[in-house]
């Protein structure tokens, strides 16, 4: 996910502190983000049913962090 996206989920689902996870797993495929990021995401923080979007926002955030902080290895 890149900085964009996070923006526009931020202005998606910005006004409401808790929504349905569903809806969050709606707009994280409408950005064509990998499933298999938001299953994990979902589970390590337990994430179900009604859910304070910005904890998962939060946790996506710091694995981004963790990924673009890593060295690239273009040549």
């Amino acid at each position: 996910m890149d900085i964009n996206q996070y923006i526009f989920f931020s202005i998606q689902l910005g006004p409401k502190k808790v929504v349905p996870l569903e809806l969050i797993e709606q707009k994280w495929r409408a950005l064509s983000l990998p499933q298999e990021r938001f299953d994990d995401l979902t589970r390590i923080g337990s994430f179900a049913g009604e859910t304070e979007w910005l904890k998962l926002f939060a946790l996506a955030a710091t694995t981004l962090n963790d990924v673009s902080s890593r060295p690239q290895l273009w040549h």
